[in-house]
């Protein structure tokens, strides 16, 4: 036997340790005779744990070629992949489109859509920019299963995929809203209440974020394209999960290259990612119709 077929048997033998374990775990709970009367939000936490532990279990024995073992919860109704999942984050794969471009919608109308569509919020810039930046390098954060080996392509995969749907067409909007008030910004993380009204973004009675913080932006001119590398490394971790000198270099140079458009004086805008044109790896205060994506923090 060669050292690769030694490597795929303990891997195999690994796997099917812990569809074992996970399947024996899941038949023992004491709610597990009533999954097909359950929707998914009806199912206490515990057992939607044992479910996701027990799939991706069977899924890596399936990725090896093994399909002969039985799926115990064929009928657990377990809704259909329409996303991602990264840093915490159920991520909507694709945006609306007409044709080959994506629908645009102003901040408010944009996060009532994503919401019937059983989304929390916008994307936060940090893990928009972090998605980005992981389908560069190929790496997934957080991935923590025993099975990663064999289940890391698959995933790569899909992250891939919605990342080419972030970049193509036009920019997207993010959880964020800014705020200029002379050389301090503003940033207001997730919020709600504020409505285009035909010629400008107002505050609603709703008006709420859930995080505010302020950053010094001295020196740095309103309403001019300006590289991020230009800001202090404070804001820039902020917006982006990390660093500058930690960013890909895809996202430091060319035409797509990580840049702001600053707000004008005392008008609280929305922010989004991309410029007009099309998406790319900015943070724009710049237009007041973007394209729409939803997220909801993992149950």
């Amino acid at each position: 036997m060669t050292f690769q077929q030694k490597t795929t048997a303990e891997l195999m033998r690994q796997c099917a340790l812990e569809y074992r374990a996970t399947a024996d775990a899941l038949q023992a709970h004491p709610q597990f005779a009533g999954i097909a009367e359950m929707t998914e939000r009806e199912a206490p936490q515990d057992l939607r744990e044992m479910i996701k532990k027990y799939v991706s279990a069977y899924q890596a024995l399936a990725e090896l070629g093994i399909t002969a073992v039985e799926n115990i919860v064929p009928a657990f109704q377990i809704p259909k992949v329409v996303g991602v999942s990264h840093l915490g984050m159920d991520i909507e794969s694709t945006t609306q489109r007409d044709g080959s471009s994506k629908q645009l919608f102003t901040y408010d109308k944009s996060l009532s859509r994503l919401q019937k569509a059983g989304y929390q919020r916008h994307l936060r810039p940090a893990e928009a920019f972090s998605l980005l930046a992981g389908s560069l390098e190929s790496t997934l954060n957080g991935l923590t299963r025993t099975v990663a080996e064999v289940q890391r392509k698959q995933l790569e995969n899909e992250v891939t995929l919605v990342a080419e749907d972030m970049l193509s067409s036009y920019g997207e909007w993010l959880s964020l809203a800014m705020e200029r008030k002379g050389d301090t910004l503003f940033c207001h993380f997730d919020p709600q209440g504020l409505e285009w009204n035909g010629s400008t973004y107002v505050k609603t009675a709703d008006w709420k974020s859930t995080e505010q913080r302020e950053f010094s932006i001295a020196g740095k001119p309103s309403q001019k394209w300006i590289d991020l590398k230009e800001f202090d490394d404070n804001l820039v971790v902020a917006l982006y999960g990390r660093s500058w000198k930690d960013l890909p270099q895809k996202m430091k140079t060319g035409d797509r290259r990580a840049q702001m458009y600053l707000p004008p004086e005392g008008v609280l805008w929305p922010v989004a990612r991309g410029n007009f044109y099309y998406s790319n790896f900015v943070v724009s205060c710049y237009s007041y119709l973007w394209a729409s994506r939803g997220g909801s923090p993992r149950r």
